[in-house]
């Protein structure tokens, strides 16, 4: 399936660290949140999505200083997704065998527990 809509900052009152914008982009969508998986690159975007009940790969961008001494609080850290020419490292959480994330990888994220 493709993405079908979008929900940004002018849709929800609360922004990031608040889930209000996940909680509608679930509500929106009608998929179980159990079947979601959601890629971020800051604290406080990870902190929306866990606080709506989601798994979250936590990919911290360069500009994100100070965070190496927060990302202990993720199930799953990269230091990117991964490509051809450079895989991806992972810096907390299950190996990513490939070097890239893939669905498999994902599915193995959502099943993890």
């Amino acid at each position: 399936a493709t993405f079908n809509g979008c929900v940004t900052y002018e849709d929800v009152k609360r922004h990031k660290p608040y889930p209000d914008a996940y909680l509608k982009a679930i509500s929106i969508s009608g998929i179980n949140p159990k079947n979601i998986i959601v890629i971020e690159d800051s604290i406080p975007g990870y902190h929306a999505a866990t606080s709506s009940s989601l798994k979250c790969i936590l990919t911290p961008s360069s500009w994100n200083k100070n965070i190496s001494d927060k990302i202990n609080i993720a199930e799953v850290v990269l230091d990117n997704l991964g490509e051809r020419d450079k895989n991806c490292s992972v810096l907390r959480g299950p190996t990513c065998s490939e070097g890239i994330v893939t669905l498999k990888y994902l599915e193995d994220i959502l099943i993890g527990d």
